[in-house]
């Protein structure tokens, strides 16, 4: 199919470039505000400085706009805009040529008709598949990116990811696809769209690493159900060396970003650094496989403190620095200059987290997305001759920041004198020592952590006039390899304790309500929700499970069962962390949720999505039928056509927070 026939080049009036109008600030702010999708999608700098290229979303529309920034009033240079074929993501190769990802339906006329006879059309419903175009500032002179490898288009629902550019070659970029079902590295022209095939490997290939001039060096495996990277290095005519494996576990909920988890080393010696776990210390640091040597050593390892992710150079393709993580990402470079240049601009942000979204090296202005815990996401553009910080935008227009909850970091003591890191929001309009009904809202996994970002779900809880805290409980990483191991086997055991610690340090600080508690999660954090009314009936007025586990034993069977071929591996790894069926089945079944309804004395509401492969829809299914014959109060909502991460689709949102919306009102005010 070709994207190029599928575009639509409309006018659109600037005025269509502004923010909604705000709502008043004392009016609450509506249900569909939090579900809105955001308006601002992606906005990047060219190298020069002198263009921005934003991608909008607004009036049911989504569309590109170039402005020269160069010229008063940032005219526009070029528009790209279509209602059903729509940018999702720009890059700039040069100063003069964008590529820009574009979504785009199957079907694509039969989708363009409903979209204009419809009323109540919903992109949600239909899929999607991407491809890539390439554009001059004026957004004309448009190619499709590997039109030339169409006839292979069949393995290829997503075509539109650059693995890097070329140092010194402006012309081409490097682009992976799947051709006759194996992983390909292509060099693409961005000015006529044609693409070589470079290096090949596998299926199960997820990306291949190169060098600066495009010569392949390594490659990465992803063996999904064995939940393991596998890394290569290339030796020449086609042959590879496996050197090492690393668990990843994206079910995690945590997703894949090769691009800062590996890339090849600070200087260019052709080894490879990549982000790897200290089984002793339970940190991430980044180590270094040599080449000649053909071994491993660590490079960069830090006290007390993980690697969040690697930096690499747009312009050589190197690592040049590292990021770290606390409650807020924080980023050091290798070079001086460049940390300087970094410095700079969170001396202008403050104590928030920011992300470039531009280069930073040989650069005269940057792009830059903030976050915090208030604060869905601000776009600036920062000048680094005059370190001057320009508000380019709201990424959420929906969201007015003065709506919003106020936030606060805190840590408490639990029983057993452990300290646990909490994130808490207040509800708008909220006075000290006035007391509130409080929602507890612990994170899935379990093995992730909560910092101090935006959390959607949480910011509209405390809008309804909830105090809300997000602990980070035994279990969670980030805080070393004894904090995780200390929730291995707790399910409803330690891990339960520290959230009614949670509860307890509110109500003891004069912010909770002590007849006003209610408990809210997703995933782990809804098997957390469900045991907590088991284990604390006269703790908590409500709970709320959303895709979550309610029968331990059950959801460790379903792990490795789909586990398929590397069912061995799974099934030490769940055995390990969260028990084993028959050697810990005492423990497994008291902390099973669906075995002791009849424990239960709050109402509870399950939500789950029929197409959960993660945790099956049957856990909650159930959780309802035990709930049933316990006559206990329940509510079971069942949302078609959604699957485990049911927050990233509007319609399912708009479910879920309504549901959530109504039954807190119903149970705590």
């Amino acid at each position: 199919m070709n994207v190029m026939s599928l575009i639509l080049k409309s006018p659109l009036l600037l005025s269509l470039l502004l923010s909604s109008k705000l709502a008043l600030a004392n009016a609450p702010l509506p249900l569909d505000n939090f579900i809105a999708d955001p308006n601002i999608i992606d906005a990047k700098i060219s190298p020069d400085g002198e263009h921005i290229a934003l991608i909008f979303n607004q009036n049911n529309s989504r569309f590109l706009v170039i402005r020269n920034l160069v010229t008063p009033g940032s005219p526009v240079t070029g528009m790209l805009e279509d209602p059903v074929v729509r940018p999702n993501a720009v890059q700039w190769a040069n100063n003069e040529r964008i590529i820009v990802s574009l979504l785009v339906p199957f079907e694509t006329d039969k989708i363009r008709y409903k979209f204009e006879n419809e009323s109540d059309f919903d992109f949600d419903r239909h899929l999607m598949f991407t491809r890539s175009v390439s554009m001059d500032l004026n957004a004309k002179n448009m190619v499709q990116l590997m039109e030339n490898k169409n006839h292979h288009f069949i393995w290829n629902i997503h075509l539109s990811s650059i693995s890097n550019l070329l140092e010194s070659d402006d012309k081409h970029v490097l682009m992976p696809a799947f051709l006759g079902n194996k992983y390909t590295l292509n060099k693409v022209n961005i000015y006529t769209g044609d693409a070589t095939t470079i290096a090949r490997a596998n299926k199960r290939t997820m990306k291949i690493i190169t060098d600066m001039q495009g010569e392949p060096l390594f490659r990465i495996d992803y063996l999904k159900r064995a939940k393991e990277l596998q890394f290569y290095e290339f030796l020449g005519n086609n042959k590879w060396l496996k050197f090492d494996t690393i668990y990843f576990n994206p079910d995690d909920e945590s997703g894949i970003d090769t691009r800062g988890l590996v890339r090849i080393g600070i200087e260019n010696k052709g080894n490879l650094l990549y982000r790897k776990r200290n089984p002793e210390t339970g940190f991430y640091e980044i180590v270094e496989y040599n080449r000649e040597s053909k071994k491993t050593a660590t490079k960069i390892s830090l006290p007390d403190q993980s690697v969040h992710s690697i930096i690499v150079g747009s312009i050589n393709n190197l690592v040049i620095g590292y990021r770290i993580q606390n409650d807020i990402v924080r980023a050091v470079y290798f070079d001086q200059t460049l940390q300087q240049k970094y410095d700079a601009i969170a001396a202008k942000l403050g104590p928030q987290q920011f992300y470039l979204l531009s280069s930073l090296e040989k650069a005269v202005k940057t792009t830059i997305l903030t976050e915090s815990l208030t604060n869905p996401g601000s776009i600036y553009t920062f000048d680094f001759k005059s370190s001057k910080l320009d508000y380019v935008g709201q990424r959420q227009s929906s969201l007015p920041l003065e709506q919003l909850a106020k936030s606060a970091t805190s840590t408490y003591k639990t029983k057993d004198g452990s300290d646990i890191r909490a994130y808490i929001l207040f509800p708008p309009g909220y006075t000290k020592d006035s007391r509130v009904p409080l929602v507890v809202l612990p994170h899935g996994g379990p093995n992730i952590r909560d910092t101090a970002t935006f959390n959607r779900l949480a910011q509209f809880i405390a809008t309804r006039g909830y105090a809300v805290i997000q602990p980070n409980f035994r279990g969670s990483v980030g805080f070393g390899r004894e904090f995780e191991e200390q929730g291995y086997k707790q399910w409803g055991e330690l891990m339960q304790s520290d959230l009614t610690d949670a509860v307890n340090y509110m109500v003891s600080i004069g912010v909770a309500d002590a007849s006003r508690i209610c408990i809210v999660g997703a995933s782990y954090g809804g098997y957390a929700a469900l045991n907590s009314v088991v284990d604390e009936p006269e703790l908590y007025q409500c709970a709320i499970s959303i895709n979550g586990i309610s029968n331990i034993k059950d959801l460790i069977e379903h792990s490795i069962d789909k586990a398929g071929y590397f069912k061995e591996t799974v099934r030490e790894l769940v055995h390990r962390k969260v028990g084993h069926p028959e050697k810990d089945s005492e423990l497994l079944d008291s902390n099973s949720p669906e075995l002791h309804a009849r424990k239960i004395k709050t109402p509870v509401l399950l939500i789950a999505g029929e197409d959960d492969k993660i945790v099956p829809v049957e856990q909650s299914e159930k959780m309802a039928d035990a709930l049933k014959k316990a006559d206990r109060s329940y509510r079971y909502v069942e949302i078609e056509k959604i699957g485990h991460h049911m927050f990233r689709k509007i319609t399912a949102r708009k479910i879920l927070f309504s549901e959530v919306e109504n039954f807190l009102a119903q149970h705590l005010q």
